[in-house]
């Protein structure tokens, strides 16, 4: 009985196995253009961060593109994709490229993809929401129409203690499932959204909804301006539209590796999420993501050795390499289905596009066309004006004390985690003691 029981288990591996590990079409040619994008600058203490200062001003600019008609330097990414070439034209630029897809697809083969760290899915919902601005309508409904998902392996890999392998790298823990030990159920074991969490009424505080995970990211203490509190007002109710979330009987947000409990990293992604995305005809993806992982991808998935050798001399940071994608630079990349060695096939990057300096970074103003103005410089009209509001008005205090309360926990979670090490290692040297 023993035996029947383990074969079973061991059958039911093997087709959980497979159904996964699905090998990728290999009747399909054309390739998956992916736009990649680092996250915004995070705060260091607390658990799946929230925004700091810096991070919450780039989230903003992006809003800020979508909502104002009018000013200074609102059209920097329009400006940009008219002078971008259409085709039949063949395409130079990251701009040219990107645009070109953007006209040749459905909207049923564009996507938008996020690692289920909070700092990433603000900024990729706040893309979503503010892309599609910059194009002409049609375009632009695309991007409207077009769906989001939510995935783990596309995350930061978590940095362990040697031994006890206890993750130490607080910021990069999500907390998209649970609060404080308690289930969100945000989205099901199925990975489909549970509507009636997009944003719970019910949950005076919205401690366990969708609307106050993303809220908290965006610390209101951080956010001092009228205008400010207006972006991120509108980017919060925008999360339960029917443009981002879809309907009940056609959804447009998931989680489909919500059961996942591998390690984020570029190989359970291409393995897992991007061969999905390539059975499925996905052509076109717009992806917010992690320096660490962007790094692992060109190391791994880089076609060949000079490809990864050129690219990661510009997008290191380790070693002799100099530096790594800035907070929300983006860079396209091309996936193609290349032979492997043995014979088969796996997908591969066999280009890097980079956009030009200066207009290479969502959260902030394109030099090429526009000074760099600061968002707190506008008011709820969007109108620019000449003085900041500095303190003038004190910022949600139950925000404050929130941030502060997770930064506690977060540091007494370090201070535990060292005394169990310090104690561990007390024990060794005792052992060692008692052997000598």
């Amino acid at each position: 009985m023993a035996l029947q029981f383990v074969l079973v288990a061991l059958y039911t591996a093997i087709g959980l196995f497979s159904e996964c590990s699905a090998a990728p079409d290999a009747t399909r040619t054309d390739p998956i253009w992916m736009l990649f994008a680092r996250h915004p600058d995070k705060a260091l203490l607390n658990s799946d961060a929230y925004l700091n200062e810096d991070g919450v001003k780039e989230i903003l600019r992006i809003l800020r593109r979508g909502e104002v008609s009018t000013g200074v330097n609102v059209q920097d990414l329009t400006a940009k994709m008219e002078a971008a070439v259409s085709a039949p034209a063949p395409p130079v630029t990251a701009f040219d490229h990107f645009k070109q897809k953007l006209e040749s697809l459905p909207s049923s083969q564009i996507q938008f993809e996020s690692s289920d760290l909070r700092r990433s899915q603000i900024e990729a919902i706040a893309l979503k929401k503010t892309m599609p601005h910059a194009f002409t309508d049609e375009m632009g409904t695309k991007l409207k129409e077009s769906k989001f998902c939510i995935v783990h392996s596309l995350a930061e890999k978590p940095k362990r203690l040697p031994v006890v392998k206890v993750q130490w790298n607080i910021p990069s823990i999500s907390k998209l499932k649970q609060k404080g030990g308690v289930d969100r159920g945000i989205f099901g074991s199925d990975g489909k959204l549970n509507f009636e969490k997009v944003k719970d009424d019910s949950d005076a505080q919205h401690n366990l909804d969708y609307f106050g995970y993303l809220s908290r990211g965006l610390p209101d203490s951080k956010i001092t301006t009228p205008g400010g509190r207006t972006l991120k007002s509108n980017f919060l109710d925008w999360i339960s539209t029917e443009e981002f979330i879809g309907t009940r009987t056609n959804p447009k947000v998931s989680w489909p590796d919500i059961g996942s409990t591998v390690d984020p990293h570029p190989k359970p992604y291409v393995k897992e999420q991007l061969e999905r995305d390539w059975n499925n005809g996905i052509r076109l993806l717009v992806a917010v993501g992690h320096g660490g992982w962007f790094r692992a991808a060109i190391e791994h998935f880089a076609v060949d050795a000079a490809l990864t050798e050129k690219n990661k001399a510009k997008y290191q940071k380790n070693g002799k390499y100099g530096r790594q994608l800035a907070t929300t630079e983006m860079v396209m990349m091309k996936w193609e289905l290349k032979t492997v060695s043995g014979g088969g096939k796996a997908l591969r990057i066999t280009e890097f596009l980079d956009f030009p300096e200066g207009s290479n970074r969502f959260g902030r103003d394109f030099a090429a066309q526009f000074a760099d103005y600061d968002e707190f410089e506008y008011d709820q009209y969007g109108h620019y004006v000449d003085e900041y509001y500095g303190d003038e008005e004190v910022s949600s205090w139950s925000a404050l004390y929130e941030e502060a309360r997770d930064n506690l926990m977060a540091a007494k979670e370090q201070f535990d985690l060292a005394q169990r090490l310090m104690a561990g290692d007390r024990r060794r040297k005792q052992r060692k003691k008692w052997y000598n």
